[in-house]
Parts: C-alpha cells; structure tokens; sequence
C-alpha cells in the first residue's frame, strides 16, 4: 500500500514536470503542435515514478538486503511509508524537489517572454493563456503545500499539520472541480 502511495505521490510531481516541459514547447518554443508528444509525455509521466519507486525496492532489497516490511513500514509505528530517512529524502523529498526548481525555471523563462503568448488561447481553446496560466501556477501551488504538510506531519505527527494537510487537499479538490465545471460550461456555450 505505501508503495502505491508513494508511487501516486511521485506522479503529481512528475506530472507537474512533464506539464512544464509542454508549456515551454507551447509558450515559449510557440510550437502549438504538442499532441505528437503526448505519448512520450505519457510514458514519463507515468514511468518516471515507477522507475524512482522500483529504483528504490531493488536497491534495499538487492544492496541492503531490506525486506519489504523495512523498505515500506510503519512509522512512529502507525504510518506506513518509508522509514529509512535517507531512502526517504531521497525518493519522497529530493525528486518532488528537482521537478518543482524545473518548474519554476520554465515558468520564470515563460514569464520573461510573457508578450508573446498572453494574448493566445494555446493552453486551453477560447480563453487566453494570461487567464489560464496563473490558474494552472495556482493548481501547482496548491499540490506542493498539501504535499508538504503531508509530509511534514508523517515527520513530526503534528495533529495541526494534517489539518492543513486536509484543507489544502480540499483546496486542490475545489479549484480542479471548478476549472472543470467552466470548461464544461464555456464547451456548451460554443455548441449550437
């Protein structure tokens, strides 16, 4: 369970990164035909993860002779992630961490060269990338604290952390259900 856990955990950042890459093609590259690496962008996204979390077991369990239990046990004995601190650091802390300072050096790159797409609809059709962009910043935002409380409490089992654990999560939960609902609702506008 833990390694699924950190698995999907993985994913987000990942997919944050891949996300950026696609935007630097689009805002900056002005390259608007992104969807013929939209496979590629699929495979990383989703095998990027699993390459860090089977990395992971491999060497535990080949090098350090770590059973499952030790590689992926119970924490302050009622948590169950990754006990190892420095597995920890590493796998669920260092990696999130390169793919948020990718990024923010694409995001800052895109911003310095903000006239020449703010005006454009390339992210999502119909609106303008000046209104989605800080939309898509905020959703990234918003992964990364709920995440960082997460972890912070796994660390320090602080009840007021999984509180904002919980209310960030709920924050993501509502700015995704409400990006959605207005997509739905300008697609059925445009319909005849």
């Amino acid at each position: 369970m833990a390694a699924i856990t950190h698995y999907l955990y993985l994913c987000q950042f990942s997919w944050m990164l891949i996300q950026s890459v696609n935007f630097w093609y689009v805002l900056v590259m002005n390259d608007e035909h992104t969807e013929r690496r939209y496979l590629l962008f699929f495979l990383l996204s989703w095998g990027l993860p699993s390459l860090v979390v089977i990395l992971l077991i491999v060497i535990l369990k080949g090098i350090y002779h770590q059973s499952m239990a030790q590689i992926y046990g119970l924490i302050h004995g009622d948590l169950c992630f990754i006990p190892n601190i420095y597995a920890a650091l590493f796998t669920a802390a260092l990696v999130p961490l390169m793919c948020l300072v990718v990024v923010f050096v694409v995001f800052i790159h895109a911003y310095q060269v903000k006239p020449q797409w703010k005006a454009y609809d390339d992210v999502f059709r119909g609106r303008t990338n000046a209104a989605e962009i800080p939309l898509i910043l905020y959703l990234f935002a918003l992964i990364s604290m709920a995440w960082l409380w997460g972890g912070l409490h796994m660390a320090y089992r602080q009840f007021w952390m999984l509180v904002l654990f919980v209310i960030f999560n709920s924050l993501k939960v509502l700015v995704s259900v409400s990006a959605i609902m207005n997509l739905v609702k300008a697609a059925r506008r445009e319909a005849p």
